[in-house]
């Protein structure tokens, strides 16, 4: 009896433990994978070739009724299914711990039938300091990073890597030489042990704009290297994958902003897809200052001085290919009133909204121009198209509108009766009561998906988020966003919402420049890495929460750092600005050391309308201006171009052991100063965006698993 009852739990034991190796398997279920550009279902199906091994394979135990002693006969496995079990490790060894031990879990590619190597795409370089450049890569699946880099082409005599697994990738080289040539390659491998390794690649450290451009080779592929642990042997001929450049001409499929006033130099950011790095883009004939972001974002400098009007956008691959948006952009008279708003600021609160429960819809009017306060400014919303045959929602209002300004309009409610998809449109001014310089930009259209009710219908909360744990600046693009979140009971966070903003002078408002997909609350909380747009000065971020439910977050969590790189530009007439958030007390040196030109230093108080800015203008030398901070809150840096210069900027904050006298710096008596900062200081992105909707939850994917 003792035997019977040792028989029975090996087998049992046998069994459990057979639930842990087997991979995943099911011919019904579908994956459903979001958060990323688009949602695709694609169905889950085992190979064939694991499919035939397993067939036969019976249920290990039958319990039916059982009223007597039965004895089942087990049928082995099939005998190729045999070696590639063994192959897979014990999953779990604990044997005296008295420390921490990482044991990597390894799957044969035999059994999960993955014999395709990643694809490498997108690869580019930021100068992060003056001796340190980031790489950064994508790949179309999970892989580890490595980059093997030199000063000789094809000799790489140092390696930078990373063993997580991850499809954005950034590694930074330190302790580089200036004005030296470096070649690269990439390597890596995926879960199942399929490694790739990419043709080389080649960067200068110098001051002028980078480029990161593949080096030609007769056939360059991605070659396989062999895994490091694990001898798999493939069900099926191991796939190569080859480097190919983008094909066909670039799209493009938005400007922002998309007008700008003519006295003033403007960035703009140009989306689309397939743009390639050392790309032209011209404003009409006029070829622009550009800026690769990635593929699918660029950015440009538009001169002031232009003529008031309609501007084509021509963007031009180094191949030859191009593509034109007629009419993409508008230069509005530095006199001009003109009212505008953007389909992303087309928003609803709830986000997320309910069938058959009350939301309220509003608009983010800006205005351009003007000289006088404008009140009661009207906007109308539509459930449809106005001008054929929409339905009224209502009409929403700004009460004052100061010229160069934005404000939001009071929400107007709406009830939509069903789940589904709205277009809400927006018609800013529709008696046409206020002169504008173009009246063709007051309709704006936006659409809303609407779910279907559920229990959960409580917004989660962005409890705290933070940029490089709080700093006031940083030197380099590369940072980390730390950010928690809660949701009511019975919810769970699930995802997180980036959006980097930066302020156009010469649009006068905040653009969204920078905006993330939705993703995985648990693991981007904490030290999510994010690339700042390379823009000199103040960039604010929002971090939004969704829980499992889609619920979004009423508000988002906002964080600004400034950009402060070892060397800065700025053009005649134009200006710099920076922010840094200082305690009452504080004794703070700012200053601005002159390369070439002539910079001007402006710092702004919180309480600037009733207090002068501390103020250095010398026309040669350096600026700089000490002070203790008489209130707490934002002050604001402003350098003006007097001429067109280049600079360093320094800010030394520490705590006054006494309060201090306030020291200006060296004021030119023959300069006139400004009363007023470029940018208002209590001006800051709107808390309201269009954000996309969850589509389907997202399905967590376990392995190793049994499904019969």
């Amino acid at each position: 009896m003792r035997d019977k009852t040792k028989l029975l739990t090996l087998l049992l034991l046998f069994w459990v433990a057979m639930l842990f190796v087997l991979p995943a398997y099911s011919q019904s279920n579908d994956f459903v994978i979001n958060g990323a550009d688009a949602v695709t279902n694609f169905p889950a199906f085992g190979s064939s070739e694991l499919n035939t091994l397993t067939a036969n394979v019976q249920d290990r135990f039958i319990l039916n009724y059982a009223n007597a002693k039965y004895v089942y006969t087990i049928i082995p496995f099939a005998q190729e299914l045999n070696p590639l079990l063994q192959q897979i490790q014990d999953r779990i060894i604990i044997q005296y711990a008295n420390g921490n031990k990482d044991n990597k879990l390894s799957y044969p590619a035999g059994m999960i039938n993955d014999t395709t190597q990643p694809t490498v795409s997108e690869v580019a370089y930021t100068v992060t300091g003056p001796n340190t450049v980031m790489i950064t890569w994508v790949t179309d699946e999970y892989a580890t990073s490595s980059l093997s880099y030199g000063t000789t082409s094809g000799s790489y005599s140092q390696t930078a890597s990373d063993p997580l697994l991850s499809r954005t990738h950034a590694v930074t080289l330190t302790n580089l030489t200036a004005n030296q040539t470096y070649y690269y390659r990439i390597s890596g491998s995926d879960r199942s042990g399929n490694g790739f390794q990419t043709a080389e690649f080649t960067f200068t450290l110098n001051s002028t704009p980078p480029t990161n451009t593949p080096i030609v080779v007769p056939s360059p592929t991605n070659t396989p290297i062999p895994p490091p642990t694990v001898t798999n042997t493939p069900l099926s001929p191991m796939a190569t994958s080859t480097p190919v450049p983008p094909a066909g001409a670039p799209t493009i499929s938005e400007i922002r902003p998309n007008q700008g006033r003519a006295d003033v130099v403007n960035t703009i950011n140009i989306y689309g897809a397939g743009f390639i790095q050392g790309a032209t883009v011209r404003l009409d004939t006029a070829v622009l200052t550009a800026t690769y972001i990635k593929a699918t974002q660029f950015q440009a400098e538009i001169a002031a001085g232009l003529a008031p009007g309609l501007y084509d956008v021509t963007l031009t691959n180094p191949n030859g290919a191009s593509v034109t948006l007629s009419d993409a952009y508008t230069v509005l008279g530095a006199d001009n009133d003109d009212l505008t708003g953007y389909d992303y600021e087309l928003w609803v609160d709830p986000a997320a909204p309910h069938a058959n429960a009350q939301a309220k819809v509003g608009l983010v009017v800006h205005r351009q121009g003007g000289k006088q306060v404008v009140t009661n400014v009207v906007v109308h919303f539509y459930v449809g198209d106005p001008l054929a045959g929409g339905t009224l929602i209502g009409a929403g209002t700004v009460a004052l509108l100061s010229p160069r300004s934005s404000a939001n309009t009071t929400g107007v409610t709406w009830t939509p009766p069903a789940a589904g998809a709205y277009t809400i449109y927006a018609v800013i001014d529709p008696s046409n009561t206020i002169p504008e310089a173009n009246e063709a930009n007051n309709l704006i259209h936006h659409t809303v998906t609407v779910r279907t009710p559920a229990v959960d219908q409580l917004s989660p909360h962005v409890d705290s988020f933070a940029i490089n744990s709080g700093a006031l600046e940083t030197a380099g693009r590369a940072v980390l966003l730390n950010t928690t979140a809660s949701d009511p009971a019975p919810g769970t966070v699930a995802s997180l919402f980036f959006i980097e903003y930066e302020y156009s002078q010469g649009a006068n408002q905040w653009v969204p420049a920078q905006i993330s997909p939705w993703l995985d609350y648990p693991t981007t909380r904490a030290n999510y890495g994010w690339t700042l747009l390379p823009s000199i000065g103040m960039h604010y971020l929002q971090a939004w929460a969704m829980d499992r439910a889609g619920n979004i977050s009423l508000l988002p969590y906002k964080a600004f750092i400034s950009y402060n790189p070892p060397l800065h530009r700025v053009g005649q007439d134009q200006v710099q600005v920076y922010r840094y958030e200082l305690q009452a007390g504080e004794q703070v040196l700012v200053r601005v050391q002159p390369n070439s030109g002539d910079p001007d230093l402006y710092v702004w108080a919180p309480d600037h309308a009733t207090r002068p800015p501390w103020v250095s203008n010398l026309r040669t030398g350096v600026d700089d201006v000490s002070f203790v901070a008489p209130v707490a809150g934002v002050y604001q840096v402003e350098v003006y171009g007097f001429s067109a210069a280049e600079y360093q900027l320094v800010l030394d904050q520490r705590v006054a052991q006494a309060v201090a006298a306030q020291v200006h710096g060296g004021v030119d008596p023959n300069k006139s100063q400004f009363s007023q900062p470029r940018v208002p200081v209590a001006n800051e992105p709107a808390q309201q965006y269009a954000l996309p909707p969850s589509g389907q939850t997202v399905q967590a994917v376990y392995l190793p698993i049994v499904q019969r």
